[in-house]
């Protein structure tokens, strides 16, 4: 099932009233969150079988290459695996964001090259190495970064960092290093001494040369994350502010809630922005949220966070990451098109909260809102504008099953269940449901799929309302077996009546570690409007 990343400028009147279509979950979802795969990478060469990816590109936009051993120049695109010994390169007008095996995430600006030398556990010296050619990324390190201090070197020509589990930019131009940390710390090797920049240190930006260090106080434009910048002066001009603001010419995704506006080239700092030996320091500024939608505990909680979920409406289902604090509603960051991402928050409490399995990691409730207290759906970033929702929806969320644990399973498993949840649109409640599928290991396939669930009262007069799906589907995503089941239905009923398959829906993910189960929403809807909402849980069917 899921989320952003994420360009978004959305219009609330262009709010999808129906789920995106099914070509979205495997690939948005690996790029959204901050879950490792765990899955290591043997280095490129002729005399191998061809290796396991470092990593995979989750967006591309202009020239993107990679400079492949032996020799070879492969353009990259979305979904494109990155190797061990790889050069990645990208033109004036490119960029590209790759995350890593470990969750590790690296955005490139244009006109950069960066080698991943090292990228898998070693038994000495660092897990992770990498060389910056020329230009600039800013990353997000992964858990093969955060082993040790020693686990984690990038090479440049003025210097070598190393980090202490961060968020930071380094950009190259002219032979000066930019640096800037904005979460944790790195340590900078150079000819000149070592220098600590973040958490603990006197400064979190500097610039670095061959002549030497300069701490300093703000960070420059080009490394400020998208939302933070300085308020022009009086002396600019309209034209020129509105300018910048409408430009999308430069911007590189970085985390499904960052994006981080680039110039075409560098200018060098004013003096007047550099800190001199006898210049007082002053402390680290107080962090701040790089969405003004979430909090920075929030935000933190949301590049931390291993669950994936889905609210069910009247209308659509909207998949993505969790956020879940401790006996507070969960706050849900959904896609919304292929670079969109939204922000859905309930200003109630769950009529309905439960755990249907005492062993798996899973939960769903109710929401039901109205005018006094809305299901609120932020789609701009930085923005308080929302609509509101005044209608019954489902929600659910789950921790998934690593992939590094899927490529230890063989064989086919069969998936059933009755756990349910759910309503229909004449304001039934579910009264019963049961599902099934077999899932093939060895190719990631989905099959048998079948899905029935009943609305209404057994014991009334009433016709129960029934509704019946067959479907197929994938756990693949390139090479990989992954945690989310891309579903394809394939054929589906209401009580007489078909169903509409271009808009009916139903994603899950498998959850437990060894994949002991699958938790997945539902949105079906028939030619005339009529629709079901839900959820269900299938377990492993042991034969």
């Amino acid at each position: 099932m899921h989320q952003s990343q994420y360009g978004f400028g959305l219009n609330i009147a262009t709010l999808p009233t129906t789920r995106p279509t099914a070509t979205l979950p495997i690939a948005m979802l690996t790029c959204i969150l901050p879950v490792a795969l765990g899955i290591s990478a043997p280095a490129w060469s002729d005399d191998t079988e061809t290796p396991s990816p470092a990593g995979k590109v989750i967006m591309a936009r202009g020239e993107v290459v990679a400079v492949r051993q032996p020799d070879s120049t492969v353009p990259l695109k979305r979904r494109s695996p990155i190797y061990q010994q790889d050069t990645l390169q990208t033109g004036p007008a490119g960029k590209a964001q790759v995350r890593f095996t470990d969750g590790g995430l690296v955005a490139l600006k244009p006109s950069s090259q960066l080698t991943v030398a090292h990228y898998e556990s070693a038994e000495q010296g660092p897990d992770v190495v990498m060389d910056l050619i020329e230009g600039g990324f800013r990353t997000l390190t992964g858990t093969l970064g955060k082993q040790g201090p020693d686990a984690y070197q990038v090479n440049t020509p003025v210097g070598t960092i190393g980090i202490r589990g961060t968020l930071y930019s380094a950009l190259m131009h002219k032979g000066e290093l930019l640096l800037g940390t904005w979460q944790g710390s790195i340590l900078v090797n150079t000819s000149h001494g070592d220098y600590l920049l973040g958490a603990g240190a006197d400064f979190n930006f500097a610039a670095i040369s061959s002549s030497g260090f300069t701490g300093l106080l703000q960070p420059p434009m080009q490394l400020q994350p998208a939302g933070v910048s300085s308020a022009p002066s009086d002396d600019e001009s309209e034209e020129t502010a509105a300018s910048e603001e409408s430009s999308d010419e430069h911007t590189v995704v970085l985390t499904p809630l960052e994006r981080e506006a680039d110039a075409d080239t560098l200018a060098r700092f004013e003096q007047d922005d550099q800190l001199g030996e006898d210049d007082p320091v002053t402390p680290a500024p107080e962090p701040v949220s790089p969405d003004s939608r979430l909090s920075m505990t929030e935000y933190n909680l949301f590049m931390a966070s291993n669950r994936l979920g889905g609210i069910v409406t009247g209308s659509s289902l909207r998949v993505g990451s969790v956020i879940d604090q401790d006996e507070q509603e969960p706050i849900f960051v959904t896609l919304a098109g292929e670079e969109n991402l939204d922000v859905i928050r309930f200003q109630g409490e769950s009529e309905q909260r439960e755990q249907p399995s005492e062993q798996l990691d899973v939960e769903w409730g109710i929401w039901t809102g109205s005018d006094q207290t809305p299901i609120e759906i932020y789609p701009e970033r930085n923005s308080d504008l929302h609509s509101d929702l005044a209608e019954q929806s489902i929600w659910l969320m789950g921790t998934p099953t690593r992939s590094i644990d899927l490529d230890g399973l063989t064989g086919t498993i069969n998936f059933a269940g009755t756990e349910a949840i759910g309503f229909n649109s004449a304001g039934a409640s579910l009264s019963s449901a049961s599902g099934s599928f077999d899932l093939n290991l060895s190719n990631g396939d989905v099959s048998n799929g079948t899905f029935n669930a009943s609305f209404g009262n057994p014991e009334s007069d009433q016709a129960m309302d029934q509704w019946a799906l067959g479907f197929d589907g994938s756990i693949r995503a390139g090479d990989l077996n992954t945690a989310v089941v891309d579903i394809d239905i394939q054929s589906g009923s209401h009580n007489e009546d078909a169903i509409n398959l271009d808009e009916s829906a139903f994603e899950g993910i498998l959850v437990g570690q060894q994949a002991e189960g699958f938790v997945g929403g539902f949105y079906l809807i028939d030619n005339d409007g009529n629709n079901a909402t839900g959820a269900i849980l299938m377990e492993q069917n042991v034969r």
